[in-house]
């Protein structure tokens, strides 16, 4: 602020006498105080298991607190109250003068975080952080700043893949017996993703000599191999059962599931699955005739004769 002074009188022989002066006076602003505060989490696979942000993996977390004021601050205070985190360090502006902020300066601190198994059942870490300072001249209020960082957290890995395996008998060779030399039984598998990640590299293996070639629906057609969570892919191949068979009584065989591991590191355990088909021979003497043969069809004309007469003898 800049104000001048002029001073008149009356003539004093003649003269007439004249003078001036002029002070400049500095004005401060009105102090207004301002703290701002920004938080970031950056996690890393800490555990080395290849999926980051679960159980064990390690949360680092940045607070920057800024003068956004037009005064000078002391008795910065930066605070997390996080259970479990790790001391704050902080960087000030002035290494000799901690917690104060002059007008425009940041102060950066940082802290970590293991994640646990509690985390992972919530599906998130969310904390608040927040800075403060002491009264300007100890009279005008700095409000208090505040800032969120969350942090989503993964299931730990724990992969799983079961398999089912049925048979159904179809009585081919149409002689009556289901489950003799000649008849075709039809396998069908199901895979199961019944673990809490995603499955690739999923193949299905039968051994059975004799086995047709198995034809694998997969859940996405372009991706073969792959089963999301609780997704499932079906298998059905056929074999025809021989002589041997029938000696043995049975046929009884296990199918296998397996997997990659889980982002190249968590193995997932092998599935299996078992079904048995009970044979029998045919009875001996008995020979079948299809349908469509021509004695079936005068076994038919000589069955209905026979009955024909029954019955015209029944009314005499």
């Amino acid at each position: 602020m800049s104000n001048t002074v002029t001073a008149t009188a009356n003539p004093v022989g003649g003269v007439t006498p004249r003078g001036s002066d002029s002070i400049t006076q500095p004005v401060l602003p009105t102090p207004a105080p301002q703290l701002t505060l920004a938080k970031t989490a950056a996690v890393a696979d800490t555990n080395g298991n290849g999926s980051q942000g679960d159980a064990g993996d390690v949360v680092t977390y940045t607070l920057t607190a800024t003068n956004a004021g037009n005064v000078p601050l002391s008795g910065v205070v930066l605070t997390d109250p996080l259970a479990g985190l790790s001391t704050l360090t902080i960087t000030w502006p002035d290494a000799a003068n901690p917690g104060t902020l002059p007008v425009g300066a940041q102060a950066t601190a940082t802290a970590t975080y293991t994640l646990s198994v509690t985390d992972a059942t919530a599906g998130q870490v969310s904390n608040t952080a927040s800075v403060t300072a002491d009264p300007v001249n100890g009279k005008v209020a700095v409000p208090p700043a505040t800032a969120t960082a969350s942090q989503p957290v993964l299931p730990t890995p724990a992969p799983q893949l079961t398999l089912a395996k049925t048979a159904a008998v179809a009585d081919t060779n149409g002689n009556g017996t289901q489950g003799d030399a000649g008849d075709v039984v039809t396998y069908t598998l199901t895979a199961t993703n019944a673990g809490n990640v995603p499955l690739s590299g999923v193949v299905l293996t039968d051994p059975l000599a004799g086995l047709s070639t198995l034809t694998i629906t997969w859940p996405d057609a372009a991706n073969p191999g792959t089963l999301p969570v609780g997704a499932q892919a079906t298998a059905t191949a056929t074999y025809t059962l021989n002589a041997a068979d029938v000696t043995a009584g049975q046929v009884s065989n296990t199918a296998t599931a397996t997997a990659d591991p889980v982002n190249g590191l968590v193995a997932v355990p092998p599935a299996t699955g078992t079904a048995s088909v009970s044979t029998r021979a045919a009875p001996q003497g008995v020979t079948a005739v299809p349908v469509n043969h021509p004695l079936a069809r005068w076994l038919l004309v000589g069955a209905v004769a026979w009955l024909g007469r029954r019955a015209w003898a029944g009314r005499k």
